[in-house]
């Protein structure tokens, strides 16, 4: 179960397990960097310029967010986990006369925190799990299949 976003709801979700009999094993994977590539229109030099580039895109049925930067707000269209990816769509918007860009960015991930439990998990004890308040939003029972033997 997991991911954890704190230290203090993994260690109270250890406690949790121990109380109610439940072997485990702890896993934590250590933070990593997210490369993505952000396909934008920007940054404007006035709000009413922003404004005739969101409605732009409306018409042509592009989704779109204002994205704060030191330089001012862009227009994020959309992000890629690949630069020549994020080229292409940016060649395609440049013929349909939107003047797009393309920029790399890396954000720090984790570390990820997850309790395995060791223990036969039937239908019963993972209602009974889901059912535990684990005092943070993000975890998730997942079943990891293990290997059968022939």
């Amino acid at each position: 179960m997991g991911p954890f976003a704190t230290e203090k709801t993994y260690s109270r979700a250890a406690r949790l397990l121990v109380n109610k009999g439940y072997g485990f094993t702890r896993n934590v994977i250590s933070a990593r960097e997210l490369r993505t590539f952000r396909v934008y229109l920007g940054p404007f030099s006035s709000p009413i310029e922003q404004d005739q580039s969101a409605r732009k895109l409306d018409q042509m049925g592009l989704n779109h967010y204002a994205h704060q930067v030191e330089a001012g707000t862009l227009l994020s269209i959309q992000m890629f986990s690949q630069g020549e990816e994020a080229g292409r769509y940016v060649a395609e918007l440049t013929v349909l006369g939107l003047a797009a860009n393309a920029k790399a960015e890396v954000r720090t991930l984790g570390p990820l925190r997850w309790l395995e439990i060791s223990d036969v998990v039937n239908e019963e004890r993972r209602q009974s799990l889901a059912a535990l308040d684990w005092a943070d939003s993000k975890v998730r029972l997942a079943a990891v299949p293990c290997g059968t033997s022939s």
